[in-house]
């Protein structure tokens, strides 16, 4: 039961936090079909922690994430973005307002204190 207080008191502080900064969404688009890629930050000062979480249909999964080096997350989107326009992807950014934004998925975990990487993207992503 004590477990299970703490927990319920850690992600409800995170979901607060993740409040406070504005994602990043990319639209990409491609023979009528939708990919979505954000950039979820906790902070919008200093953009970190951050989460990169890619959309494809019904799948959502996150593809990277940052603890505490500023720049990652974008720079991971801005190299996919370039594959999907590659493979023929036209793709748009908009900004979400901090009282709009969706919840960042929360993983506190001492393993998530280093910048994770995904495996190796396929060419229909």
């Amino acid at each position: 039961m004590k477990k299970m207080t703490v927990l319920c008191i850690v992600t409800s502080m995170a979901l607060f936090a993740s409040y406070a900064a504005a994602d990043v969404i990319y639209t990409c688009t491609n023979t009528g079909q939708e990919r979505t890629i954000t950039i979820v930050y906790q902070d919008q000062v200093t953009k970190v922690p951050c989460e990169v979480i890619y959309q494809k249909g019904d799948v959502t999964e996150t593809l990277w994430s940052a603890q505490n080096e500023v720049g990652y997350c974008e720079a991971k989107v801005e190299a996919f973005l370039e594959k999907q326009r590659g493979w023929g992807w036209a793709c748009n950014a908009s900004a979400v307002p901090a009282s709009e934004e969706g919840m960042m998925s929360q993983k506190a975990t001492k393993e998530e204190a280093q910048e994770t990487a995904p495996q190796e993207v396929k060419g229909d992503i």
